[in-house]
C-alpha cells in the first residue's frame, strides 16, 4: 500500500505530498466535470474527500462521467464516486452529502455553520472546494459563502457539447471570456453579493471575511446590503474576484451541426454536467 503513491510522492516531495495526504477538498456535483475532478483528486493521495450529489446515474451521462457505466445506471451518483474512491484509495476518508447545493444550504453542506445543522465537524474541516455544478444561482452562492469564510475555491465554466478542446484556460473569474456561464455566475455576483466592478482589490481585501468591516466606514458590511455600491460611477478597470476559474473558450468549438439543426451545434451546459 505505500508504494500506491510513489509517483505522486516523487513528483512533488515529501512535504507537497504529505500536504495532499492531509488535506479535505469538496467536490461539488459529480457530473461531466466533478466525477472526473473527484477520481484525479483520489489519484493524487488527497486524504478526504466530501462528494456532493442528489442526482442518480442516468445512461445518458455515459458519454461524459467517469462512474457511469451500464452497471450504476439508476445508482446514486455520489454512492457510486464514494465506491470508486475508496477503490482506488482505501485509505481516503469519504464523506457522502446526498443533496443539491443552493444558497441555503451550503454552509451546512461545507461545515462552516455552528449551529446544529452544521454538517461536519471542526476535526474535518474543508481546505478546499472544487465547485463543478451548472446551475448559476448556486455557483454564485458556493463562490461567495467560500469568499466569506475564507476557504479557497475554484469554479468550473461550462463545457458541455465542445468538441474542439483547445487550451483550457484558468484565470480570475471576473476575467473569465466567451464562457456563458461564467459570465452569468459573474454578473450574479456583482449584482447579489457586491462582488467588485471596477475595484483592484479582492472582495476579501474590501470587506474582510468573515465579519468584515468597511475600511471607510469602520461598520460591520453585509453583502447583501452593500449590492448597490458602485451604482452611477464609471466603469474602470475590473476588479479581481479573487476566485479562480476554470474554463474553455466556447467560440472555439467549431462543431457544425447538420442541416435543419437549431442552434450552434453541441450542446449547453445545462443539464449535461
Amino acid at each position: 500500500a505505500e508504494f500506491r503513491f510513489e509517483g505522486t510522492r516523487r513528483l512533488y516531495g515529501d512535504r507537497r505530498f504529505e500536504k495532499l495526504a492531509a488535506s479535505h477538498v469538496a467536490v461539488l456535483g459529480m457530473g461531466g466535470v466533478g466525477s472526473w475532478a473527484a477520481e484525479a483528486l483520489a489519484r493524487s493521495g488527497v486524504g478526504a474527500l466530501t462528494l456532493v450529489d442528489l442526482d442518480v446515474v442516468c445512461v445518458t451521462n455515459v458519454n461524459r462521467q467517469v462512474l457511469a457505466t451500464d452497471a450504476s445506471v439508476g445508482a446514486s451518483k455520489a454512492d457510486t464516486m464514494a465506491a470508486r474512491v475508496r477503490d482506488i484509495n482505501p485509505l481516503c476518508d469519504v464523506r457522502i452529502v446526498r443533496d443539491f447545493v443552493s444558497e441555503a444550504n451550503v454552509e451546512a453542506i461545507l461545515g462552516l455553520e455552528s449551529n446544529l445543522n452544521r454538517l461536519i465537524d471542526d476535526a474535518g474541516a474543508i481546505d478546499f472546494v472544487v465547485d463543478a455544478i451548472d446551475a448559476e444561482k448556486d455557483k454564485a452562492a458556493v463562490i461567495a459563502c467560500c469568499v466569506h469564510h475564507r476557504v479557497p475555491v475554484i469554479t468550473v465554466g461550462g463545457a458541455g457539447g465542445v468538441d474542439a478542446l483547445g487550451d483550457v484556460v484558468v484565470e480570475d473569474l471576473s476575467k473569465a471570456t466567451f464562457n456563458r456561464l461564467c459570465q452569468r455566475v459573474r454578473r450574479l455576483l456583482r449584482r447579489d453579493y457586491a462582488f467588485p466592478r471596477g475595484e483592484e482589490r479582492t472582495p476579501r481585501e474590501i470587506y474582510g471575511a468573515p465579519g468584515g468591516r468597511d475600511p471607510k466606514k469602520g461598520e460591520g458590511v453585509d453583502a447583501k446590503e452593500t449590492k448597490a455600491r458602485g451604482k452611477g460611477k464609471k466603469k474602470g478597470k475590473q476588479g479581481k474576484f479573487g476566485v479562480k476559474a476554470v474554463y474553455h473558450r466556447e467560440n472555439a468549438n467549431f462543431f457544425k451541426p447538420d442541416p435543419g439543426t437549431k442552434g450552434r451545434g453541441g450542446m449547453g451546459c445545462d443539464g449535461v454536467g
